[in-house]
């Protein structure tokens, strides 16, 4: 999964309209007294009619709803899991069934504790975990899979409905159990 913050977004929606309008790239030296030159020679033909302006802003428009649709479609999800650690007491099992608003404590239903008490290795073979409601959920994750990079696929699981590709997080804070425990997405897997 790819996350985009708001300055990669603007970034990116930037990049899209210079490439589209072939305007020059600015100087490497900010200091460098011929860039202001430039920019105010390109705003002064830019303005000279009013076609290559609605082209322009045309462009703008074109490629920022580009970079909306793609942003929308990255941050919806369907359901989700996630395996997550609080503090350095227990870990468990969560069911998202929108896993895009999954930072809350789960009802009783939705969250399975694989070893009863204490934290739980994830990596390593086959593991799994049973749900209150009988549904269990079953994965396997690479034993090196805490030294890639976040958002690294690392595993695949299956819940009996679903088969899930599972990613390493970044340790995020999900929610806060009621006892004062962070709980954090050490992995989360998605269909």
């Amino acid at each position: 999964m790819v996350r985009i913050t708001s300055f990669a977004f603007i970034a990116l929606a930037a990049g899209a309209f210079a490439r589209s309008t072939n305007i020059p790239a600015p100087a490497a030296d900010t200091r460098d007294v011929a860039t202001p030159a430039a920019h105010l020679d390109f705003q002064t033909r830019d303005t000279a009619t009013s076609e290559h302006q609605f082209d322009v802003l045309s462009t703008f428009r074109r490629a920022l709803s580009t970079a909306v649709v793609q942003f929308r479609h990255i941050v919806k999800r369907g359901e989700g899991i996630h395996l997550v650690n609080c503090g350095n007491r227990y870990s468990a099992v969560v069911y998202c069934e929108n896993d895009g608003s999954c930072n809350f404590f789960p009802g009783k239903g939705n969250q399975c504790i694989p070893n009863g008490s204490g934290l739980f290795v994830w990596e390593g073979g086959n593991k799994g975990c049973t749900f209150d409601t009988g549904t269990r959920f079953s994965w396997s994750i690479g034993s090196n899979a805490q030294s890639q990079r976040n958002y690294t696929q690392v595993g695949s699981g299956d819940n009996g409905f679903h088969k899930f590709t599972i990613f390493k997080d970044d340790k995020h804070t999900m929610y806060r159990d009621g006892n004062g425990n962070e709980c954090k997405s050490i992995y989360y897997c998605l269909t």
